[in-house]
């Protein structure tokens, strides 16, 4: 292995070379060939729809790499016994490692941005980018991305020969498949991916597609069930937790416990956090002039939440009926909806609607068109219905007796007192402080790492073109020319977007691109030496640069982070990659260009299925997909733009003391090492209040599952936790979004 090289005193280019004559074998074994491209593009398009149900749902992305490595190891296998015609060879070891750089790529850098930056412009003006403009964007994002790690590779992996965990790990599992050292675990491992994979799929359709099981038990009581206090019976989440650690997982049920237990509760009695009413939508074009006789009534029944909908004063009430005294007659639907909504019904009597619920006219011609046909669905005696506005007697001139005329209401756990829509819009404030402060404290702490990043851009630029025969490495690294020619794509591209969609001044968005080089170049080191991308602090330094240079302008400070974010996540994501072509003796320059492959179908696949599955914003920060990268990206952007002085008093506080919270814990690591263990994680602490409470409970069990399993069998644990976990999580989590998009084609 390179990483076991004796580091002698040497100059760079006698390191270089003695990798060169002692590891490099990609002149001896196909790499880069059109099979190993095709297998990661699929792969990759598989995991990029996972990676955007998670993100979604926790705001965590999965590196993908060893999955895709097992998966196409497996796959290739079968192929070969099944058709040994026409499948006469196995990949090679570097064929593989090229196709996880194309699946890394499709399934992980060109999807990151979409659940955080992207979903948080979605939170703050309310529509979506267009589908152009937005492939686009994603586009040139992660060319920047990949082309600003090309100077970087030959400095931090091949001279100083950073560790690059990640890709120590995928190598080492290419090693194994591939029988260099091998003990047999891998296909044990590979069985376990694919057995809990097909436990995750059974979970999600017996939940999801048949509606078998409810998503959530109200086990700790109904009463709790308002402040999400509830077990989930999705799988995804506990083997996050399997993977994330116990620490974090405790510290993110301490979280939990913290707001969802004691503070909700105190902040509804107070009347601190609102609780809006239910809501109706017209799905249909009623006839106008509408008359209603004497007599006649119109009936609303919540259908799908009986029994959990609580109404303002507490009490339970599924039907509500109004009832016409005389005669009436609408002009229009504006009209119709006053009259509901009012006080006072025509007689003067109290309208039972009032205060209960909200009628409102339709949106556009899409959302009409989705909601129709979920009234067919809905006719047809489908499970899911949810609300119907039903006529109790025949309307001359309008619709038949009984005929549903409105359907739609938020999901009735986040419309009812409580819920997690509305808890979270005062929680957030509390935990996406301390997730900020944690994040930018710990990243000024490594101000060494960020010295030596900014010492070596001498190394990296200033590197003399010589000729193969003195540097056998002029023809295998990625060349120079590669590294402008797609900065300057990349830059032309992102600039006018941003500046002619966006309206972000031509300047602004260059100097992000600058600062885009500075701050990928020290997330790429940070990556290099701890594994972690510090790709949220790079955004929020963005985000509070662009808050100083351009006040209340929330696009501008949105899109400007979005790019650094971006980059730092590509280029960090494909410094990994070549870590482990490095290990391998691949060729970089072959290796590149398999990660720039992923990109086409990355972005191919990622944004169409982005707008199935989160058709408008109301599905951002509901129950199934609580986006909570998203909700503290939008928070900075919002409070950014209009000032504390926007906020309720409770949330300012909340706002101090997360913030005071998230400064003291890296302090204390940072004090007391010895003790790191014991101390909280205060990226956990701050997640637990933008997830819901049983969100947290299912990674608390993951994480005891774990431990558990790792004092039993410590020799087993590291490597078949890991390929149970993904299994599960990778089978749940296609399957939900595989039926998330069924339903949005109206399939189901």
């Amino acid at each position: 292995m390179a990483d076991e090289l004796p580091i002698k005193k040497l100059t760079p280019e006698e390191l270089e070379r003695e990798w060169y004559e002692n590891v490099y074998q990609g002149d001896s074994m196909p790499q880069l060939t059109m099979r190993s491209v095709i297998m990661g593009s699929i792969l990759g398009a598989v995991l990029s729809l996972q990676n955007l149900y998670v993100g979604l749902k926790t705001g965590w992305g999965l590196g993908v790499a060893i999955t895709s490595c097992i998966l196409s190891f497996t796959i290739w296998k079968s192929l070969r016994k099944a058709f040994p015609r026409w499948v006469k060879t196995d990949m090679s070891i570097l064929e593989n490692n090229a196709m996880q750089s194309t699946a890394s790529s499709a399934g992980y850098s060109t999807g990151g941005t979409i659940v955080s930056a992207i979903s948080a412009y979605l939170l703050v003006n309310g529509v979506h980018i267009g589908y152009g403009l937005l492939s686009a964007w994603i586009f040139f994002l992660a060319v920047l991305g990949v082309t600003m790690a090309i100077p970087m590779k030959r400095q931090m992996i091949n001279i100083e020969r950073l560790k690059f965990p990640s890709g120590i790990a995928a190598a080492e599992t290419l090693k194994s498949l591939h029988g260099v050292g091998h003990d047999g675990g891998e296909s044990k491992s590979a069985s376990l991916l694919f057995k809990f994979g097909g436990v995750g799929i059974a979970i999600a359709a017996v939940r999801d597609l048949f509606g078998w099981l409810p998503a959530l038990y109200n086990t700790f009581g109904s009463r709790m069930a308002m402040y999400t206090v509830q077990f989930d019976a999705s799988m995804i989440l506990v083997g996050a937790g399997a993977l994330m650690g116990m620490r974090v997982c405790v510290s993110i049920l301490i979280g939990a416990l913290i707001n969802w237990v004691f503070l909700a509760p105190a902040m509804m009695d107070r009347q601190v956090i609102a609780h809006p009413l239910p809501y109706i939508r017209s799905t249909q074009d009623l006839q106008f002039p509408l008359t209603m006789p004497a007599g006649h009534a119109l009936g609303f029944e919540i259908e799908m939440a009986k029994g959990d909908y609580l109404i303002e004063d507490g009490s339970e009430k599924s039907k509500l009926v109004y009832t016409w005294p005389q005669a009436t007659t609408y002009q229009s639907l504006p009209e119709l909806a006053k009259a509901l909504n009012s006080p006072r019904t025509a007689d003067g009597s109290t309208n039972p609607f009032f205060g209960n619920v909200r009628v409102m006219e339709p949106e556009d011609a899409y959302l009409r068109k989705r909601l129709e046909m979920r009234v067919d669905s809905a006719l047809k005696g489908a499970l899911y219905a949810e609300t119907s506005l039903t006529i109790l007697d025949s309307i001359p001139g309008a619709a038949a007796a009984g005929s549903i005329l409105s359907l739609k209401s938020g999901a009735s756990n986040t419309q009812s007192p409580g819920g997690f829509r509305n808890i979270v819009s005062w929680s957030l404030w509390g935990g996406a402080a301390c997730m900020v402060t944690s994040g930018l404290l710990a990243f000024i702490f490594e101000w060494r790492t960020a010295l030596r990043a900014f010492s070596g851009l001498k190394s990296i630029f200033r590197r003399n073109k010589r000729s193969e025969d003195e540097d056998p490495l002029e023809r295998i690294e990625v060349p120079g020319t590669w590294f402008a020619g797609g900065m300057i794509i990349g830059t032309i591209g992102i600039v006018g977007l941003a500046s002619v969609y966006f309206n972000v001044p031509w300047w602004m968005a260059l100097l992000a691109v600058f600062l885009s080089f500075f701050l990928a170049l020290v997330a790429c080191r940070a990556c290099g030496e701890t594994d972690t991308t510090p790709v949220g602090a790079m955004g929020k330094i963005t985000q509070l640069t662009f808050g100083a240079i351009a006040p209340k302008q929330m696009n501008t400070n949105l899109m400007s982070a979005c790019i650094t974010a971006g980059v730092a996540d590509s280029a960090s994501d494909l410094l990994t990659d070549l870590k482990s072509g490095y290990v391998l003796g691949a060729n970089a320059r072959k290796q590149f260009l398999a990660q720039f492959a992923g990109i086409f179908i990355g972005t191919a696949v990622t944004v169409p299925a982005f707008f199935l599955v989160v058709p408008d914003v109301s599905i951002l920060g509901s129950t199934k997909f609580p986006a909570p990268a998203a909700q503290v990206w939008a928070s900075v952007a919002r409070l950014l733009s209009n000032g504390l002085e926007s906020l309720h008093p409770t949330a300012r506080a909340a706002l101090v003391i997360g913030g005071i919270v998230g400064l003291l814990i890296p302090m204390c690591e940072r004090l007391f090492p010895k003790y790191q263990k014991w101390i909280p994680s205060a990226m956990g602490l701050g997640l637990a209040f933008v997830l819901p409470f049983y969100n947290a409970l299912s990674m608390f069990i993951g994480g005891v599952i774990a431990l558990v399993y790792g004092k039993l069998r410590p020799a087993l644990a590291e490597q078949y936790t890991v390929a149970s976990a993904s299994g599960i999580i990778a089978g749940e989590s296609l399957m939900g979004i595989f039926i998330t998009l069924l339903g949005a084609l109206g399939m189901v």
